[in-house]
């Protein structure tokens, strides 16, 4: 979803970029090191990252470049990851929810405390969860008391939720529905109905960029060409990888809101 946002952003602004990403052929696949090196060569601007796993550093260096060449707000980034977990989302419970969250958005849980709540007639809990945001400023929230410690954890995870990221677990069943209503058809179909529409229109274009292997999984990859744009789709089929391509066009053409509370 942020790459989306990038191209998105770049296509408005008429910058262009050059995003790589190498990966560590060494070592377990999980720890793995992949090095990402995003480069804006009109404004002589890069932005270079090294973390474990695929995905980590790549959302570090565009993070990095939404805020500083485009100025871009946290809520603005928040809402184009939002919109690219909401899948997931709809179907965890509050505090995976919140993992799942904090992880695509370069946040961290530092803690979770529990305290105790003195009842006459049963024991009672409350959780306090504290978040550190991606520059290092930490977020606590208290949720409310519960009688047990795994419902303490899980009311509060839905309250830091809706504080920190501003997503209302209630209304992410009916947003996924809305979601899953506008891709039925295939995100390929939908873009081509989407270019049509643009003024000037504007026709997608797609090629095959052959294969890569990351540990003991073959991946496809797409490359699909809109409006001067660039936008890479992987999967684990040529059309998975294609239909990749075509949503990252997709989001950055009309980024979609979740509803909050």
């Amino acid at each position: 979803a942020l790459k989306g946002l990038l191209s998105k952003v770049c296509l408005e602004g008429n910058k262009k970029y050059k995003l790589d990403s190498i990966s560590d052929a060494t070592g377990d696949a999980k720890e793995r090191k992949t090095s990402a090196v995003l480069t804006f060569p009109d404004e002589g601007k890069t932005y270079a990252h090294t973390a474990e796993g695929i995905n980590a550093s790549t959302i570090m260096v565009i993070r990095q470049a939404l805020k500083d060449v485009f100025k871009l707000p946290e809520d603005d980034i928040l809402n184009a990851i939002k919109q690219g977990q909401l899948q997931k989302l709809h179907k965890m419970q509050p505090f995976s929810a919140l993992l799942a969250m904090c992880t695509a958005s370069q946040y961290t849980v530092s803690s979770v405390d529990f305290e105790d709540v003195v009842d006459e007639k049963l024991p009672a809990f409350i959780c306090h969860i504290t978040v550190k945001n991606f520059d290092g400023v930490e977020i606590q929230t208290k949720g409310p008391q519960a009688k047990s410690k795994a419902l303490a954890k899980e009311k509060a995870a839905a309250l830091t939720l809706a504080q920190v990221f501003q997503i209302d677990q209630a209304s992410l069943d009916e947003a996924a529905k809305e979601l899953q209503k506008n891709l039925s058809a295939t995100a390929v179909s939908k873009l081509f109905e989407v270019g049509t529409k643009q003024k000037p229109a504007i026709r997608p274009e797609f090629t095959d960029m052959g294969e890569e292997v990351d540990g003991n999984v073959k991946y496809y990859k797409f490359k699909c060409v809109v409006g001067g744009s660039e936008f890479l789709g992987r999967g684990q089929s040529k059309k998975d990888a294609k239909n990749e391509a075509a949503i990252e066009a997709l989001n950055s053409i009309s980024a979609k809101k979740i509803p909050a509370q």
